[in-house]
């Protein structure tokens, strides 16, 4: 697992951002020969946008970012899911 951060990106513009990877990725069409799902690289992705006033907690943004990962290969995989965390300053 990898992150990547996108500054003074709203949620609208990550999940944009996880669509345009899906869509390039499925492009190159990059075979997989050992993957038991499919014959082809895939991505699946957590994307976490935060709105605070003060430093954001990296441990509850790790978090969060991982829970939305699993939710979305939960989802089928060649997914993104999001969320936002509403933090106090």
């Amino acid at each position: 697992m990898s992150g990547v951060p996108l500054p003074v990106t709203d949620q609208a513009g990550a999940v944009q951002f996880a669509q345009r990877l899906h869509t390039a990725l499925a492009k190159l069409n990059y075979p997989h020969a050992y993957s038991l799902v499919a014959g082809h690289v895939m991505i699946s992705s957590g994307i976490e946008t935060i709105t605070t006033t003060a430093n954001a907690v990296p441990d509850l943004l790790s978090k969060a970012v991982d829970e939305m990962l699993y939710a979305a290969k939960r989802a089928g995989r060649k997914t993104s899911q999001s969320t936002q965390l509403q933090l106090a300053a």
